[in-house]
């Protein structure tokens, strides 16, 4: 994702516009923020905020999942038994408020996703779900703007919005 984000501010010479969907939103939000890997250490770079026009998120895992059992929302990922729930990489969000090193990184700072940033989410996605641990998943820190609704599923939230983020990303409004 990084070395696309790159490659098509050199190819363009403009500024990026980044729409990021489902597991894709935390991932490009690392992606921006640089920085070192949580498990490997690895150096990614510096920040690409300043090569990031607009950034919209939509249905992202941003604090992790959470699961709708009999009309109780518990968290998705209790135990990491399974690798996308890994308490390092993962999104982990089992005791509450404890979330994965990855979350933690990618919350630690607000607003390095771009210039003007935005999030679309419902609040009956049944995939990442709504609020973890007290917060609304889907919302990213330093956000300008959001649209929420009230009845769209998972796949939905990103396909019947494309009107919504194309405002977002033209006219830096959410309509």
């Amino acid at each position: 994702v990084r070395a696309l984000i790159v490659a098509t501010r050199l190819y363009t010479g403009r500024a990026v516009d980044v729409i990021a969907f489902s597991l894709g939103v935390p991932v490009s939000r690392k992606a921006i923020l640089g920085g070192r890997c949580v498990d490997s250490g690895e150096y990614l770079g510096g920040p690409l905020t300043k090569y990031i026009d607009t950034f919209v998120g939509v249905a992202g895992p941003n604090h992790g999942i959470t699961l709708q059992v009999g009309g109780v929302a518990i968290p998705g990922c209790v135990l990491s038994v399974i690798p996308v729930c890994n308490q390092v990489t993962g999104l982990y969000s089992g005791l509450c408020p404890s979330e994965s090193e990855f979350l933690q990184d990618i919350n630690r700072q607000a607003g390095y996703e771009g210039q003007h940033i935005f999030a679309i989410y419902s609040k009956k996605d049944q995939v990442v779900g709504h609020i973890v641990c007290g917060k609304i998943t889907s919302q990213i820190a330093g956000q300008m703007g959001e649209k929420v609704y009230e009845n769209l599923n998972h796949d939905d939230t990103f396909h019947n919005t494309h009107h919504v983020q194309l405002a977002m990303i033209r006219n830096h409004v959410v309509v």
